[in-house]
């Protein structure tokens, strides 16, 4: 699960934020071996190895980019969009047990998305 924006080109001037929010509220567990990969291909050094690539394969490069603003979590997640008049937010939150074995929701973050 995560959060990402948009980054515009220069001199664009959108009149709204655009993000993707990913989450997954049931999953099977992820080795290890994929959460690392993963991490890698998010990275900055992920990145621009990925746009190394791209080039070398004359790939045309795309004209916005992503980026991951919050996460990634490798857990069951659930999240939530709160919206009030003109103002959103989203929320991610994880269910853990306390110490008397009693489930309760724990957030992740809560995120203004306007």
């Amino acid at each position: 699960s995560y959060l990402a924006e948009v980054e515009f080109p220069p001199g664009t001037n959108p009149r709204t934020p655009v993000y993707q929010a990913v989450c997954s509220p049931i999953h099977n567990v992820l080795p290890d071996h994929y959460k690392r990969l993963h991490q890698l291909t998010t990275s900055r050094p992920g990145g621009v190895l990925g746009t190394t690539l791209a080039r070398l394969a004359r790939a045309r490069l795309p004209r916005i980019k992503w980026r991951i603003t919050q996460g990634s979590w490798f857990h069951n997640t659930l999240s939530s969009l709160e919206y009030e008049d003109r103002h959103a937010s989203i929320r991610f939150t994880q269910a853990i047990c306390d110490d008397d074995d009693i489930p309760h929701l724990q957030s992740l973050c809560q995120t203004d998305l306007t």
